[in-house]
């Protein structure tokens, strides 16, 4: 069973929810942390060698398996913020 893709949560839905965060760019490391049951990813872009094509392909990943994604951009800046999303 696929983990829930939203951080959203209602009536019915009170458990808290777990995360994991990523320096390392990989899709493969975001798919283990979906198969260890994780609801979300937080990729780190701001200090670490994570670069777009990277987050791209870690967001495709992390779509596939089910998980929701959370960018932490390099900078305030408009590109990057737009990149990520």
């Amino acid at each position: 069973m696929l983990a829930r893709t939203s951080l959203k949560t209602g009536p019915g839905q009170p458990a808290p929810l777990f995360g994991f965060f990523v320096g390392i760019p990989s899709p493969a490391v975001v798919e283990m942390i979906a198969a260890g049951g994780f609801d979300f990813v937080i990729v780190g872009r701001e200090h670490g060698p994570i670069g777009p094509d990277a987050m791209e392909n870690m967001q495709r990943a992390a779509e596939a398996c089910g998980i929701a994604t959370i960018i932490r951009v390099p900078s305030a800046g408009a590109a990057d913020i737009m990149y990520a999303a």
